[in-house]
């Protein structure tokens, strides 16, 4: 094997694998079914739950908000329209290489 012939093997086998670790997982929707929640707190990233979380209040049934992450880690408010009680534990949803999730909010 020529030198010049081993190189553009090399080259392309690091493309291959270069192309393969940076594809890209998502979208992940999460989807409400109660719509009566009062609040819930959405963490992304491969971090996730730890990290800055943002809140969304007034969803409606069914309502899908869209994330382009891999994972995401959720938590609601305790109890039907109860804005001053807790926090459930975080529930954390992830999603593989070109596949679409839905993450249901019960």
């Amino acid at each position: 094997m020529t030198k010049n012939r081993t190189i553009k093997l090399l080259a392309s086998g690091l493309v291959l694998l270069f192309s393969a670790s940076v594809a890209s997982a998502g979208p992940i929707y999460l989807e409400v079914a109660n719509p009566r929640i009062c609040k819930i707190e959405v963490t992304v990233g491969a971090n996730a739950p730890n990290g800055p979380a943002r809140a969304y209040a007034d969803l409606e049934r069914d309502e899908r908000v869209k994330f382009d992450a891999d994972k995401i880690c959720f938590r609601k408010t305790v109890g039907d329209d109860e804005c001053s009680a807790g926090m459930t534990e975080w529930i954390c949803c992830e999603s593989a290489p070109g596949e679409e999730k839905v993450c249901l909010v019960p």
